[in-house]
């Protein structure tokens, strides 16, 4: 759901309407076909890493993050998930899933104070 528009589907970003304490949730998984792998999310506010996981993998394997944190925002501040993964040997990587499987998601709300 995005109730009011306030998650821009264009550039991944969630806008708060008022100020307030928020509760954000997102879930990535990637899929490396690569030996060696570095794979790493961080949630930030303003452009600003706020919270940040890092995962040092070999083999191809698939590596999942789940993050959760509550953060204070004022109105107009913006919220975004990033991911990444990197690898040092030629192999290739890519974030999981598609329209009809859904493996990664970002949500959101406000907490009633």
């Amino acid at each position: 759901h995005n109730d009011g528009s306030h998650y821009n589907t264009s550039n991944g970003r969630f806008t708060a309407p008022v100020d307030g304490r928020y509760w954000f949730s997102f879930s990535v998984q990637t899929h490396d076909s690569g030996g060696v792998v570095q794979a790493w999310v961080a949630l930030r506010k303003n452009g600003s890493i706020v919270q940040y996981n890092l995962q040092h993998k070999t083999g191809g394997y698939h590596t999942r993050f789940d993050m959760s944190i509550s953060l204070k925002l004022a109105a107009n501040d913006y919220i975004e998930a990033y991911a990444r993964s990197d690898t040092n040997d030629g192999g290739s990587t890519n974030i999981e899933g598609s329209s009809s499987l859904l493996l990664t998601y970002l949500s959101g709300f406000k907490l009633i104070t």
